[in-house]
Formats: structure tokens, sequence, C-alpha cells
């Protein structure tokens, strides 16, 4: 391992990483809903924002699941990435808004899984 890809390195993705972690608070419960209180997607990704200061970004796609949706949270940084796996939910409903409130509700999980958000 050549001194340019040891961790102490701070030009590294992993160190980025971990330095954008240690600055990453807990999401707001923002919402309410019949069960009680909860952080929003807005709030999940707000809580997420030292990523950016770190050179970090995430992007959240779509993946085909049986039924129901998926999403699976990708770290990108410094030329690298890290696929941080999919969070599947089950859609009973089969209309648009029970979909697109499986997806909302898969993307904060994913990536507050993710993040230990």
């Amino acid at each position: 391992m050549s001194t340019e890809d040891t961790p102490k390195n701070s030009n590294t993705f992993v160190y980025s990483l971990a330095k954008a972690k240690a600055e990453i608070g807990h999401a707001k419960f923002d919402k309410r809903a019949n069960y009680g209180q909860y952080a929003s997607l807005s709030s999940v990704i707000d809580a997420a924002k030292p990523l950016a200061d770190h050179g970090i970004a995430f992007i959240q796609h779509s993946r085909q699941v049986e039924n129901g949706v998926g999403i699976e949270t990708v770290l990108y940084g410094f030329g690298d990435e890290i696929y941080t796996g999919i969070v599947a939910i089950p859609v009973d409903k089969k209309n648009a808004h029970a979909v697109g409130a499986a997806m909302t509700y898969a993307k904060r999980y994913s990536l507050s899984m993710a993040l230990g958000i």
C-alpha cells in the first residue's frame, strides 16, 4: 500500500466518509402520523448534509423487487462508490399513491441505514 492510499490521507473516500459521519446528527422528528412522530425524508436528507462538505454525494436508485418497491442508496466520492444494498418495501395496494408512499419510506430508511442516522 502506498502512502497515497493510507487511511490517514485526507483525500480518500473512506477518510472523508468517516469525517462526515462524525458530523452527521440525528434527523428531527418533524412529522406526525397515527402511530406517532417520525423523521420525514427531508429531515433525513438535512441530517446527511455534512456529506457534501467532505466531497461525498448520494443518489438513490429505484430497484425492481417482487410485490413492492426497492431503493438503493449509493455514495459517490473521490472516483469511488459504495452501494449500500436494497431496501425493499411491500406495496399492498396497486395505485400511484401507495407506490409513492412506499418509495418515500424506502428512501428514508435506505439513507438512514446507510449513514447510521
